[in-house]
């Protein structure tokens, strides 16, 4: 016969181990969260370095302004010339300085190369008064530093070399070679081998830019080419910087589009121009 099992007796809640779950099945096990780092005192931000002022680089002290090329003057009046009967020059002012090119136009006949050569000197006359900054020069062609002068015919000896004519008017060949450089295989040619417009052009460059104050100009653009014309206004305009010019052509156009002043010589007088309409109104150009 079985003994019947003995009842347990239940313990009391009060000792019964306290075990909980900690998970439940499938859920990962929640993790406190870490406690928050202790906050770290408050340290202000390092200053940034101390940067020197800029200091602009010390620029020398301005000297004074160049001086400005000076203003010189040429004037001719008061000339009286005379052939026979005929008065050629009677009623003359002129005036020409530096920083201007001055255009004198007038038909054949009228004098312009005579006033010239009075100008320069070498055409005696009675009465004249040819002056460089108020100063007589009655000869002016003795002091070739205040005036020089292209003539129209060639007045270059046909025996010098092109070699040798630079330096004695104390210019570069290379710069006249960079502007016209069909001169480049001519440097050891003597004048009579250039053709009449290399002969003419040679002798304008050389007048042009010599260093001279004054410089006057009979026939500059006669037997040159178009494009050598062009060049050669371009060398005149960089020429009256530091000079005065007087021009006169029978070729008008290139005397017109250069000049910063332009008399017409008419009857023995010298006017001036102010505008194209005046050419024809002095007797130059004919009136439409």
């Amino acid at each position: 016969m079985i003994s019947p099992t003995p009842p347990i007796s239940p313990t009391p809640l009060t000792t019964l181990p306290t075990i909980l779950p900690t998970t439940a099945p499938g859920i990962p096990p929640t993790i406190p969260p870490d406690a928050p780092p202790a906050t770290p005192p408050t340290v202000p931000p390092a200053a940034p370095p101390t940067i020197p002022p800029t200091v602009p680089p010390e620029v020398p002290p301005a000297g004074p302004p160049p001086p400005p090329v000076a203003s010189h003057k040429l004037e001719a009046d008061g000339i009286q010339l005379q052939f026979g009967e005929r008065k050629i020059l009677q009623d003359i002012y002129l005036l020409c300085e530096t920083g201007r090119i001055t255009g004198l136009l007038g038909r054949n006949g009228q004098g312009k190369t005579c006033l010239m050569n009075i100008i320069y000197g070498s055409l005696p006359v009675e009465t004249k008064s040819i002056r460089i900054d108020h100063q007589s020069y009655p000869k002016a062609f003795k002091r070739p530093d205040l005036l020089v002068y292209l003539p129209q015919f060639h007045f270059i000896p046909g025996s010098l070399t092109l070699k040798r004519l630079f330096p004695d008017f104390g210019l570069d060949f290379g710069d006249f070679e960079k502007r016209f450089p069909e001169f480049s295989r001519l440097y050891r040619s003597r004048i009579r081998q250039l053709s009449g417009g290399q002969r003419r052009l040679t002798e304008v460059y050389l007048i042009a830019r010599s260093p001279s104050r004054f410089a006057m100009l009979d026939e500059p653009f006669s037997h040159l080419m178009p494009l050598h014309v062009d060049t050669m206004i371009e060398i005149l305009a960089e020429e009256k910087k530091h000079k005065g010019i007087l021009i006169t052509d029978h070729l008008y156009r290139p005397i017109v589009s250069c000049a910063d002043r332009l008399y017409v010589l008419s009857n023995g007088k010298t006017r001036l121009a102010k505008k194209m309409d005046d050419l024809a109104e002095l007797g130059y150009l004919p009136v439409d």
